[in-house]
């Protein structure tokens, strides 16, 4: 690594082979400071190519703890500011060397990853970050037109991080920035840096103040509103923005202009005389401001009151600004210009649809009360036509115009998914009627009119054999966006039969196509119209055959019955159980009963009626005297009362017995020739009851 000799060795294997932690840990503490030094040496070297390979040694090797944690990490952001200081000696900065730029980019990204590597450890913040910030701040805004991206997204990664320290070059930064905005080459400039430049400026009006920020980003921002509405107002020397009454209301509305007003951006030049395309710098500084205003709302606020109702009416106003409700002042008459203002007017509607298509995702519901007239603001850029009285979408312009249509379609799905259901739909007819017309494919308006003098320089005969590769279609990107508009149709809007059929013959023939439409073709079957007399299920069935949601339709599946639980049906039975018992013993035949004599018993009469009683006895009972009648009166009758349940009972008792005539015994003792009273059976007879 010594000298010229690095160049001979391959740098990937080079880094690789430092970036292993074996490399760090099986080297000797003398091996890791020559290391370590000859890195350092590379990084203060004149050669720019070995500051090059320094910034980038300097990287791998601060991927190990243990480089990081050296007194070497100090050495290196030293080195690497006095790379950036010296603008690795370029001399003319209009026309800097490729090479000196790389290694300037090179360094920028070796300053941002120790600066994150050492972020977040205390103790090397403390000693070795912090003392070295002013010098790093100071570096890179010295730099920051030659490498703006860089050196601006680690300005504004200090900036938010270390606001006290960099509050000494906060004004330095802004004039800095306010510059690269007035610069000629900014439109030129990526859409990355433009974002970060705005971004960075937004921050910078109000972070860098110790008191009342809130109040500080309110006079920031009602400031820029107000320099766009004096931006704004120039159209009047252009249009008659005075016809159009709801347009001059919202104007009005917004704050008014201070007489004494200093703008932060310097004052547009535009003289029409030396060129028309001058007006085109009033729509690039009302980008400007828009954009300005968006990142307001975006970056690190603290807790302050937006104004929705300024921001609402700057995107309608700049959507209202048509040349069909504001016509072009008839003093103009150069076609050119006329033409030119109509096209600014167009660009001018698009950053008016932006900074709408921006609000909802910053501020959601609150939007929701305005979002009849935000939409019917959007409607009128649809061009129209009439024909035979009734006014229809004019496809010949929509086609003229894509882009505007479709940052439409886009600005009306991101409000439209604020709510789960819109009905009125007189607001989006017209905008379902171009997405269709731009959902088609088409021949280019060129070769669609059969006219030899349109065709002398296309081949008649590839015209009609090879029509296809005439045909335009919309760009993937555009294809998406159209879909997702007709998801949001489908699931969110009240659709008519009509147009819900022609939105579904797009997607079904994009799925025949191969397109993915699986989403929309979910959102067909789960939301279909009420008055669709065909379902769509067989041809979804054919495009999606193994999906799950699919087979719900085909086969659906009903929830499980209830199912009783072991116990409960465990005591249903025994219940059960105990109910059939009880009803085999009702229905048990009275047994006979057993007695050794027989004894004639007289019930006593009651109001004159006759009673038929007869009763079982269980048990056979057993005589102690035969003389006293009395005890054998007690034995029999005197279980009565507690054997008798219910007269059904006895009902079904007596049923069963058969009465027999017995004379009564003058004795105990049996008559000659009748069976002993152990052997004889005694049945009960009728007792009849006189009126004695």
């Amino acid at each position: 690594m010594e000298g010229a000799k690095i160049e001979e060795l391959d740098f990937v294997y080079l880094l690789s082979t430092l970036a292993r932690s074996s490399t760090i840990l099986n080297a000797s503490k003398t091996d890791l400071n020559h290391l370590c030094a000859r890195v350092n040496n590379y990084l203060s070297s004149n050669n720019v190519r070995y500051r090059w390979i320094g910034s980038k040694l300097a990287i791998v090797l601060n991927t190990h703890i243990e480089i990081t944690a050296s007194e070497y990490t100090s050495k290196y952001l030293g080195a690497l500011i006095k790379a950036l200081e010296s603008k690795c000696f370029i001399k003319d900065e209009a026309s800097a060397p490729v090479y000196a730029i790389v290694t300037l980019e090179s360094c920028c990204d070796a300053l941002s990853f120790i600066i994150g590597n050492i972020r977040g450890k205390h103790a090397l913040t403390r000693e070795v970050l912090t003392p070295k910030l002013p010098s790093i701040i100071g570096s890179l805004l010295e730099i920051i037109h030659l490498v703006p991206l860089k050196a601006i997204d680690l300005l504004y990664d200090l900036l938010k991080n270390n606001s006290t320290t960099f509050r000494p070059f906060g004004s330095k930064f802004e004039r800095a920035l306010l510059g690269l905005l007035g610069s000629d080459g900014f439109t030129k400039f990526e859409y990355q840096l433009q974002h970060k430049i705005f971004k960075s400026l937004a921050l910078l009006s109000f972070s860098l103040t110790k008191n009342s920020t809130s109040e500080l980003w309110r006079t920031k921002f009602n400031h820029y509103v107000q320099e766009t509405k004096s931006v704004i107002q120039i159209y009047s020397e252009f249009m008659s923005l005075d016809e159009d009454e709801d347009l001059m209301q919202q104007l009005n509305a917004l704050p008014s202009v201070p007489e004494k007003f200093e703008p932060s951006f310097p004052p547009l030049d535009i003289d029409l005389n030396e060129s028309p395309l001058q007006i085109m710098k009033i729509v690039s500084r009302i980008g400007f401001l828009v954009n300005l205003l968006v990142e307001f709302l975006q970056v690190p606020t603290p807790q302050v009151k937006a104004p929705i109702g300024y921001l609402l009416m700057i995107g309608q106003i700049l959507v209202g600004i048509n040349h069909r409700f504001t016509p072009i002042k008839r003093d103009i008459r150069d076609v050119t210009l006329r033409q030119i203002i109509a096209q600014s007017a167009t660009l001018i509607n698009e950053v008016g649809l932006k900074l709408l298509n921006a609000l909802p995702g910053i501020f959601g519901g609150d939007l929701l009360p305005h979002l009849n007239s935000v939409l019917s603001s959007i409607d009128t850029l649809i061009p129209v036509s009439r024909v035979n009285g009734r006014i229809i979408v004019d496809e010949e312009s929509v086609l003229d115009n894509p882009e505007l249509i479709f940052a439409g379609l886009k600005t009306r799905i991101n409000f439209l998914e604020l709510v789960e259901g819109f009905t009125n739909m007189s607001l989006l007819e017209k905008s379902i009627d171009a997405a269709l017309i731009l959902s088609k494919p088409r021949v280019p308006q060129g070769l669609a009119k059969s006219s030899e003098q349109r065709l002398k320089n296309a081949s008649i005969s590839d015209l009609l054999s090879d029509q296809k590769t005439f045909i335009t279609e919309a760009t993937e990107d555009q294809k998406k966006l159209l879909r997702q508009y007709f998801k949001v149709l489908l699931t969110r809007c009240v659709v008519s039969y009509s147009k819900q059929s022609e939105i579904l013959r797009v997607i079904i023939l994009d799925a025949v196509k191969g397109a993915e439409m699986k989403e929309l073709l979910h959102a067909a079957l789960l939301f279909p119209h009420k008055e669709a007399n065909a379902s769509v299920l067989p041809m979804v069935k054919q495009l999606l055959d193994d999906d799950e949601l699919v087979s719900v339709f085909l086969n659906p599946r009903l929830p499980l019955l209830p199912t009783k639980r072991v116990g409960d049906q465990a005591l249903i039975e025994e219940r059960e159980q105990e109910r059939e018992e009880e009803k085999k013993d009702e229905e048990r035949p009275v047994k006979k009963i057993k007695i050794e004599e027989t004894v004639p018993v007289e019930a006593p009469a009651k109001d004159n009626l006759k009673e038929d009683i007869f009763e079982e006895t269980k048990e056979t009972l057993e005589t102690t005297s035969k003389e006293d009648v009395s005890d054998y009166e007690k034995m029999i009758f005197k279980p009565v009362g507690s054997l008798v349940e219910s007269t059904d009972v006895a009902r079904a008792s007596v049923e069963d017995v058969k009465p027999v005539a017995v004379e009564q015994a003058p004795s105990a003792q049996s008559p000659s020739g009748s069976p002993s009273g152990d052997e004889s059976d005694f049945e009960i007879p009728e007792i009849d009851i006189d009126d004695d």
